[in-house]
């Protein structure tokens, strides 16, 4: 008896011990991993939104957070959104993220880039920071073992593996101070790009994905179209506009997937917003600020046209000053 007792005490502090160690490592991963403040994957800003504040979010890659400003939006409809995006964002990612956003909001839209179902798997970087900046979750833990590659898994699970070496910048203060990036985000999700790269012409964007990995992709969108249903949001799939811009047969065949599901490609359009291959251009499939300005105020005519939001409680303060902010900007 005495024996039986001794072991489940051993049991019990290997268990508390397994359980301290993971906490500590995971904390100090946390704390280690450099500041996120834009380019995406600015989890730690998103989970500093009001809970249930944001009308519609943007899902996407790099062609979301550059494009689209929602300061701008909001000055123009007085409608709440956010870019929650990530550098190369593939859909398998873009579908945990969805899931875990919606542990805190509770938008009515949820209008989804549509360029990244034709990326090729290749760029296993990525997930590290994708995925990396994900809160602690079984959102997060999902995304780690079924999305991220091999060469990820273990920086994934356990993130002080990846950023260790960092331990020497910091002080003691700083590892129990608030991450700096823990703070309201002025951009709400949207990264300022200022150069202007002149383009000399639009021309068809190439992929290299096989038809296995677009399959994939597919197989997400169909996961992320059934999400959506269930929590009633309704999801729109568009193409942001740009110099190497994808086709509209290309986008057109996203439409074969189950359910109805509405898309726009914003290329069509592309004449009528105005844009100047001289001055609206950070790179070939980039818009800088003045083309995100133009692409954010015929965003707004869009949403006011084909949606009704709600006017979710929000922080009016908050977004005051992040139209103040981008007002700065264009004077």
């Amino acid at each position: 008896m005495k024996k039986a007792k001794r072991i489940i005490v051993e049991i019990i502090a290997f268990l508390v011990s397994l359980v301290i160690i993971l906490g500590v490592t995971s904390y100090l991963g946390y704390r280690y991993m450099p500041d996120r403040r834009d380019y995406g994957a600015t989890w730690n800003m998103f989970r500093e939104e009001k809970e249930n504040s944001i009308d519609l979010m943007f899902v996407g890659s790099s062609m979301a957070y550059c494009d689209i400003i929602p300061a701008r939006i909001y000055e123009n409809t007085g409608h709440t959104t956010y870019v929650l995006s990530a550098p190369y964002m593939m859909p398998d990612t873009a579908y945990y993220y969805i899931k875990e956003a919606l542990r805190t909001q509770s938008p009515s839209v949820i209008m989804l880039e549509a360029t990244s179902f034709f990326f090729t798997i290749n760029e296993a970087d990525y997930y590290k920071v994708n995925i990396g900046y994900m809160p602690y979750s079984l959102n997060r833990l999902e995304a780690s073992l079924f999305a991220a590659p091999k060469s990820e898994k273990l920086g994934l699970l356990f993130p002080l593996f990846n950023y260790h070496e960092r331990w020497e910048q910091y002080t003691l203060k700083q590892h129990i101070e608030p991450r700096p990036d823990a703070t309201s985000d002025i951009m709400v999700g949207y990264t300022y790009l200022e150069k202007a790269e002149p383009q000399i012409e639009r021309f068809e964007r190439e992929f290299l994905c096989t038809e296995e990995e677009y399959r994939q992709n597919l197989s997400y969108l169909n996961r992320i179209k059934k999400l959506c249903h269930e929590e009633g949001i309704e999801l729109e799939l568009f193409v942001v506009p740009a110099c190497e811009y994808l086709s509209s047969e290309l986008s057109e065949g996203l439409k074969e997937t189950p359910g109805e599901t509405r898309l726009v490609n914003f290329n069509d359009h592309f004449d009528e917003m105005g844009f100047d291959l001289e001055t609206d251009f950070f790179d070939k499939r980039h818009v800088n600020f003045e083309g995100a300005l133009k692409f954010s105020d015929y965003l707004s005519l869009y949403i006011e046209e084909n949606y009704e939001l709600p006017n979710n409680e929000h922080d009016e303060n908050l977004w005051k000053a992040r139209v103040e902010h981008i007002n700065e900007k264009i004077s």
